[in-house]
Formats: structure tokens, C-alpha cells, sequence
């Protein structure tokens, strides 16, 4: 059985709000003087780094019987991550908002999966929506896999 992953729209739009807030600031700087342009050029080249960085960060998955593939959300780039290579999945709390009148929210679980070269891949409903469908494939798949090996 296989399942991709699904971006949740509101995530995806969460990662460009802070360009376009950097991009708004820096029309309303440039259009008080045109001395400020070099600013405006400066408070871009930042924004433009900072989104790029934060979309590196972001990838796509595809579970399948015999492993995870990871693909970067940027340059498309495909990795393959095997079972074995899997040391454990972890669960988990994300605290939702407080404020003095109580919880905005009641946070959330993730999962991450620790990998044997000590990296991570973080399973999370705040990225996916399909979250609970990935965990279940990843769950029975992974169980599959170790009980044949």
C-alpha cells in the first residue's frame, strides 16, 4: 500500500505570508523617497533568503511497503529512505496557544521518525493533511517489514 503526503494549504500560506509582509514593507518604505531604494533592495534580498530557506526545509512523502520517500519541496530532489535505515518513531506534543484567559488551542501530536545516520523526518498534522494515513502506513508497513526481516 501506498500514501502521499498532502501540504496543508494553510501551512503553505503560513511559509509565503512572511515574504510578501517583508515585500509590503519595503514598497511603502520605497514609495516615501527614492533615496531609500538600496533599503529596498536590501529588505528584499533578505525576505527572498529567508523564504528560499524556510522552503528548503520542506518536503513531500510517498510511504511505501518497503520505505519512505522524501522529496524536496524546492529542487524536486528524491530520497529514498529504507526501513532498516529507520531506528524508531517517536510521538510527539506540540502545547497549543495560551493565553491569560486559557488555551487557544489544544496543540497537536507529531511524529518523527530517527533515522540510524541520526537524522530526522518530522510527520506532522500541522504540515500534512492527511497526517492520520500516513502514520497508519508507516505503522503497519513498518511492522510488516520487520516481522519479514
Amino acid at each position: 500500500m501506498m500514501v502521499t503526503s498532502k501540504f496543508r494549504t494553510l501551512f503553505l500560506a503560513r511559509k509565503a505570508f512572511g515574504f510578501f509582509v517583508m515585500f509590503f514593507l519595503c514598497c511603502v518604505v520605497l514609495s516615501y523617497n527614492d533615496e531609500y531604494l538600496l533599503i529596498f533592495i536590501l529588505l528584499l534580498t533578505v525576505s527572498i533568503a529567508i523564504t528560499l530557506i524556510k522552503l528548503r526545509n520542506i518536503y513531500k512523502l510517498i510511504i511505501f511497503e518497503n520505505g519512505i520517500t522524501k522529496i524536496s519541496f524546492l529542487s524536486d530532489k528524491k530520497e529514498f529512505i529504507d526501513f532498516s535505515e529507520i531506528e524508531s518513531v517517536s510521538l510527539n506534543r506540540i502545547d497549543g496557544l495560551q493565553t491569560r484567559a486559557g488555551y487557544i488551542s489544544e496543540g497537536y501530536y507529531e511524529s518523527t521518525v530517527l533515522l540510524k545516520s541520526h537524522k530526522e523526518v518530522l510527520i506532522s498534522p500541522d504540515w500534512f493533511e492527511n497526517y492520520r494515513d500516513l502514520i497508519v502506513t508507516l505503522s503497519e508497513n513498518l511492522t510488516n517489514y520487520k516481522n519479514k526481516y
